[in-house]
């Protein structure tokens, strides 16, 4: 048999150099600048002007969402994003918006949250002014047409019912449900007709005055124009926004009760799958960003290396994933969560891997703050800001108009950057919060024990508590094989970068051809930035390629990946990213990110693609998910299957 092996490697390097985190670094070829101003009416700005920038967008940022719906009212928050797009007294045209967007190139969106809604467009830059006239009208006349609401009350109804077949949505509705009673964390966000199909339009009007106000607001400029044009039409455009002197939302911290026993929720998924989510309610860690104790955490516990939780977990065959961190919701509360993957024997067995959770997180409040991990991902972050890609477009503008809105305006746009404080405080007191009297659990799978359904989403659940397993959990036990993270050995220590000409487009070159193998060399004269892409790809003759042939391989990728994980999930860390996988040419690797060790990584992962070993048991885990990955595939969103089908073709 003839195989055809290609490899394409591409090194980029550089040479950071760090200095006081108050003075940012920048790359050299970063031509960027910015400007932060707050208008008259109290509306927050930030202005990024870049003249490599392909398109130009904004995004406004209020600070009013679905936690603000009136009781009979659920939903309305969702419903007025819908209604902003439906004409404005300047431009009373109902297609006149987004007519505008699509002749110049451009698109909208916008999204509602609990604490805030944001809305955004791009548009190429020569129809810039006038797509910001538009959008600014939203915030000062909308119409609130009385003939397009039975349209809108659809629109939004038609998002409910696309997403009654979400599990991710389904897990999210259910575990609202055991907020304490007259929180608003309990509300269901979206809407739909039982809702809002008999909504009056003097509603709207009085929620919008009541929430929109400019001093709630935060607004993102990016362009390639100039910083004083910019300013000029931030003042022109938006200084209209009326300022109501608002105060600011307020919501009750404590979003679950304390109760002394074990909370446990079974609930029905559409797919099938193992899930397992152990939640703890938190004060917000919205205002600790310069500290980021929910990092930490998530750092800590949902490492996969040796030693870690996942790695005891998957040593006794009960799972197969885990993912952990904590979030803020609103500025006062937010949630720690561990999301675990559960093999068949761990769904069996869920009490002993809520145990083990809970024995990992004692070690971590024993083990007390971990200055190193702190240092790592102040380290990573600092090389992030200055080598990354921070993208542009709507995706780039909602984050500034968030951050603009929600922190002090000095630090917005540094806010995933900024790592001042490494004073234990924050993370002891984050650590303090995740104990068995605060914590819910949720578990998904077919055939749990269900004896009652949700209402929006009739999701078919059951809520148990259990004093005896309560009790358990207050004496944690001491693993010998949990251990903390140590000092990652894979974070960049230093870089260089050569002297190289600016080049556009310089294309790789053939370096070597022998029979069946091709290799490729690109040097990077156009981003120079300390990071590389070594592709390998294995090409399997057409005829060999057959369903068997390819479910094998599928099969021997994820065999290979799990042989690896706990070796190479430092590596993940430190900024360097690979994927295995089977596809319908052959086999694809690829290893990317800071390449002072990536060819460590590359040379690791080779060697385990010809020699590698898992237990019998990891292997019959890995089977059972490609066989559920397949049957689920039918009940993935039609734009899923659309992408998967399409990259055959």
């Amino acid at each position: 048999m003839k195989t055809i092996i290609a490899l394409t490697v591409s090194l980029l390097i550089v040479n950071p150099t760090m200095r006081a985190e108050k003075q940012a670094d920048r790359h050299p070829l970063d031509k960027s600048e910015s400007r932060k101003l707050i208008l008259d009416n109290g509306l927050k700005v930030y202005l990024l002007s870049d003249p490599d920038f392909n398109v130009s967008a904004a995004s406004l940022s209020v600070e009013v969402g679905s936690l603000e719906d009136p009781d009979n009212r659920e939903g309305l928050a969702h419903f007025l994003e819908h209604m902003l797009f439906l004409g404005t007294e300047k431009y009373p045209d109902v297609d006149e918006y987004s007519g505008y967007l699509r002749t110049f190139g451009g698109h909208s969106n916008a999204y509602t949250a609990g604490d805030h809604t944001n809305y955004q467009f791009q548009v190429l830059s020569d129809g810039y002014e006038g797509a910001l006239d538009r959008f600014a009208q939203f915030f000062i006349s909308p119409l609130f047409t009385e003939e397009y609401t039975e349209r809108e009350v659809n629109a939004v109804h038609s998002e409910y019912q696309k997403n009654i077949m979400n599990d991710g949505w389904r897990q999210y509705r259910i575990t609202s449900q055991f907020a304490k009673d007259g929180h608003p964390g309990r509300k269901f966000n979206i809407g739909n007709l039982e809702t809002l199909g008999d909504i009056d339009r003097n509603e709207l009007i009085e929620f919008y005055k009541n929430h929109y106000s400019a001093n709630r607001m935060g607004l993102a400029l990016l362009s390639t124009h100039t910083l004083d044009d910019m300013e000029g039409f931030a003042r022109e455009r938006f200084s209209s926004v009326k300022n109501h002197n608002l105060e600011r939302n307020t919501h009750d911290p404590k979003v679950f009760d304390t109760k002394e026993t074990f909370r446990f929720v079974q609930a029905e998924p559409v797919k099938d799958i193992r899930d397992m989510q152990i939640m703890f309610a938190l004060p917000s860690t919205r205002n600790m960003y310069q500290s980021k104790p929910g990092r930490q955490f998530g750092f800590i516990l949902g490492h996969e290396g040796k030693g870690s939780l996942l790695s005891y977990l998957k040593d006794m065959g009960w799972a197969l994933s885990l993912s952990a961190g904590s979030r803020p919701e609103t500025k006062e509360y937010g949630y720690a969560s561990i999301r675990i993957g559960l093999t068949e024997k761990g769904l069996k067995e869920y009490k002993e891997v809520v145990k083990a959770t809970m024995d990992y997180i004692q070690l971590m409040k024993n083990s007390g703050h971990q200055k190193h991990v702190f240092t790592e991902l102040k380290s990573m972050a600092a090389l992030d800001e200055i080598y990354s890609s921070k993208g542009e477009g709507m995706w780039r503008a909602t984050q500034l108009a968030n951050e603009a809105m929600m922190y002090p305006l000095k630090d917005a746009g540094r806010i995933n950057y900024i790592y001042s404080d490494n004073s234990p405080e924050n993370y002891e007191g984050l650590l303090s919060n995740i104990s068995p009297e605060n914590m819910l659990v949720l578990l998904m799978a077919k055939g749990v024990f269900t004896d009652q359904k949700e209402h929006y989403f009739q999701i078919d659940y059951s809520y148990t508590e259990e004093d005896a397993f309560y009790k358990e959990l207050l004496t944690p036990s001491n693993r010998e094989e949990f251990s903390i993270p140590e000092q990652n050995p894979f974070i960049p220590q230093k870089a260089s970068v050569p002297n190289r000409e600016m080049k556009e487009k310089a294309l790789p070159l053939v370096v070597s051809k022998i029979t069946g193998v091709k290799l490729y060399f690109g040097s990077d004269h156009e981003f120079l930035r300390p990071k590389g892409v070594i592709n390998y790809k294995i090409l399997f003759p057409k005829d060999k390629m057959n369903l068997k042939h390819r479910v094998y391989s599928k099969i021997y990728a994820a065999s290979v990946k799990e042989s690896l994980n706990e070796m190479v999930y430092p590596a993940k860390q430190a900024g360097l990213n690979y994927s295995f996988v089977e596809g319908y040419e052959g086999l694809y690797l690829s290893v990317s990110g800071y390449t002072e060790s990536a060819m460590t990584l590359y040379e690791m992962i080779l060697s385990h693609m010809v020699d590698f070993a898992i237990t019998e048991e990891q292997f019959m885990a890995i089977q059972d998910k490609i066989v559920r990955d397949y049957q689920n595939f039918p009940l993935t969103d039609a734009h899923q299957q659309t992408r998967e089908k399409g990259a055959e073709i």
